[in-house]
């Protein structure tokens, strides 16, 4: 009887062991799925083209590029609305201003400032920083560049080019700081927004340095033009920059004889986002799609089943 027992209790045992087995297995590809899940929201929901987005192989040193990137956009950007402080008295002189009217040109940039504030931190949490932040600087850069063309025009012009001014400066700090909370690891994101910080008050003494040596030499309008051609210096650097990876990105495309985009070459690129030698396999955008590599939930299922095979093998 006691015998017989012991080996109804152990034949018991035994599928609740089992059973055990598969619920931990189950639970953890369910946390593992989630943790992918929580990684890919994080980043912004963004699109797996291909699995740069994921989290491997990123560059070390890629958030210093990035923080770098982005103090020179807001350096831009503050020396870019400073510059007027000191051209205002001869722009006066020159159209007839009274004080009136000065104020109204200073003070229509921040009409345009603030609407875009919160916009442009929702349009960076939607699509990312690094968009917002490129449209941006190219429109203020561009009513920087204008602002003597307005001003020659009529005042109403002036005031609408200041109001633009401040709709693509307004964008720039909300971009930057939700790059800097995405990309920029925990333990130095007080040190980035430093730095960015830092950035919008050497941009404003620059200007004023700037400023000054310009009008003595060229006259007013010089400092709008060259403000807002320093754009010209930023894009090149900015627009190869990936954030997710913190790699600069560079393609050349070129005929070949086998129609455009045939031929293309990356800068940077690390060996797991190698190039497939067909535009077939990759449908045109020469990067290994996520259906050749694997999703990140075939990924978690295949190491699932890797895990399941190496129980049952035990």
């Amino acid at each position: 009887m006691l015998l017989l027992g012991s080996s109804e209790t152990n034949d018991l045992r035994e599928p609740l062991v089992g059973n055990s087995r598969e619920i931990s297995v189950s639970s953890s590809s369910r946390i593992d799925k989630v943790q992918v899940e929580g990684e890919r929201e994080r980043d912004g929901q963004t699109k797996q083209r291909h699995p740069k987005h994921l989290t491997m192989n990123k560059n070390p040193w890629g958030h210093w590029v990035l923080l770098t990137l982005t103090s020179l956009a807001v350096f831009i950007s503050y020396a870019d609305r400073s510059n007027i402080s000191y051209a205002i008295s001869d722009m006066a002189e020159t159209y007839n201003w009274d004080e009136t009217v000065k104020g109204l040109v200073m003070g229509s940039f921040l009409a345009g400032y603030c609407v875009t504030q919160w916009i442009g931190g929702l349009l960076a949490d939607k699509f990312g920083g690094k968009h917002v932040l490129s449209l941006g600087l190219f429109f203020w850069s561009l009513f920087t560049a204008l602002t003597p063309v307005a001003a020659d025009m009529n005042l109403l012009v002036l005031l609408l080019c200041r109001v633009g001014l401040g709709l693509g400066e307004g964008v720039s700090l909300p971009a930057v700081h939700s790059m800097i909370s995405r990309h920029v690891p925990h333990s130095v994101q007080s040190s980035g927004v430093a730095i960015v910080t830092a950035a919008c008050y050497l941009g404003t003494s620059a200007a004023f340095m700037i400023t000054s040596h310009l009008m003595l030499a060229y006259g007013w309008k010089s400092t709008f033009f060259l403000f807002g051609a320093v754009a010209v210096l930023w894009f090149p650097l900015w627009l190869p920059f990936d954030p997710h990876t913190g790699w600069f990105h560079v393609r050349f495309v070129c005929d070949g004889g086998r129609g455009a985009g045939s031929l293309e070459r990356e800068m940077e690129r690390p060996a797991e986002y190698a190039r497939v030698p067909t535009d077939v396999e990759t449908g045109g955008e020469g990067i290994i799609p996520p259906r050749i590599l694997g999703s990140p939930e075939k990924l978690v299922s295949q190491e699932t089943d890797e895990e399941t095979e190496g129980d049952g093998d035990g």
